[in-house]
């Protein structure tokens, strides 16, 4: 009976948990929408103001097709209270590639106006993590705004 007890105590100690399957996944940007004069358009409060409610996201599948995202699974609004930085931001969702058919992967956005603008971003996939390294906005490689450096926020500042 004592063997037995040791060996199942063995077998219990012994086991080892598999910590290695957390999985880091990197893929969104912030957005800051602002007009000539520097106001914040994604601010509610600002007379020109976007209506947020007309914002779409488009992602493209592997057969060329812009697919229309639902609001709640392709970004949300980051308010400046409590926030380091002191504007209104949109924490836009990436289109992730499935990595067996296409990277990079392109993600389009309407800020209500029938325009959309296109994001391309390439995608790297380690065993643990994946992250986009390269991002372009309209074909252009997107320099992030170092606007709040202490931050870790990659943000691209549209004009409108």
């Amino acid at each position: 009976m004592r063997s037995c007890i040791v060996f199942i105590m063995l077998f219990i100690f012994s086991c080892k948990t598999d910590e290695s399957n957390s999985v880091f996944i990197d893929a969104d940007v912030e957005i800051s929408v602002i007009n000539d004069l520097g106001e914040d358009l994604l601010n509610p409060q600002n007379a020109n103001a976007l209506d947020v409610s007309n914002i779409k996201v488009y992602y493209l599948d592997g057969k060329g097709n812009k697919k229309l995202q639902s609001q709640s699974n392709s970004f949300y609004i980051i308010e400046p209270k409590g926030h380091i930085v002191d504007r209104y931001l949109i924490r836009l969702f990436l289109n992730m590639p499935s990595f067996q058919k296409s990277n990079p992967a392109y993600t389009y956005i309407d800020f209500g106006d029938g325009i959309q603008y296109e994001l391309k971003a390439h995608f790297i996939k380690f065993e643990s993590a994946t992250y986009y390294n390269q991002l372009w906005l309209n074909g252009e490689p997107v320099i992030f705004e170092d606007l709040y450096p202490t931050t870790g926020l990659r943000i691209i500042e549209f004009k409108k």
